[in-house]
């Protein structure tokens, strides 16, 4: 499941950017829009999409031929983790399902599992990575979850 190139992509300018996350977003049956959500979930949202726009424009985020975003973690990472390119799928049933497990207090396990079951990566590998690589895999995850 996990695309493990040492490559980063191509850079696009944050209009391209932008277009390729409401393409990708379309795909999937995710609302980026979030007419519905509250003020806090709209801030998170835009903070998510703001997040993914420039990831792409310094090409550390892609959209493969599947139609599934390519993250390749920064140098900001320790060694072993920087460089790594991943394949995020998106979830199925199972993955939700895996989450039941967790407390409702307990939302950043549950991020991270639905994280593991979307690049194959197990759950402690999320935890070595730095601040900014993180926040990418989560955020995406949440949209999802959102969905």
């Amino acid at each position: 499941m996990a695309d493990e190139k040492k490559t980063t992509g191509e850079t696009m300018s944050a209009e391209l950017s932008e277009q390729e996350i409401v393409r990708w977003a379309e795909d999937n049956d995710i609302d980026i829009v979030g007419a519905g959500f509250s003020d806090t979930d709209k801030l998170a949202l835009t903070m998510t999409k703001e997040r993914l726009v420039k990831s792409m424009q310094r090409g550390f985020l892609s959209i493969n031929d599947k139609g599934n975003f390519v993250y390749t973690v920064s140098q900001k990472s320790p060694a072993g983790f920087a460089g790594t390119s991943v394949e995020i799928v998106p979830p199925n049933g199972r993955a939700y399902m895996g989450i039941d497990n967790y407390k409702t207090q307990q939302m950043n396990h549950k991020i991270v599992a639905i994280c593991s079951a979307m690049t194959g990566k197990d759950i402690g590998w999320f935890s070595n990575l730095y601040n900014t690589d993180y926040k990418v895999f989560t955020g995406i995850a949440q949209l999802f979850m959102s969905a």
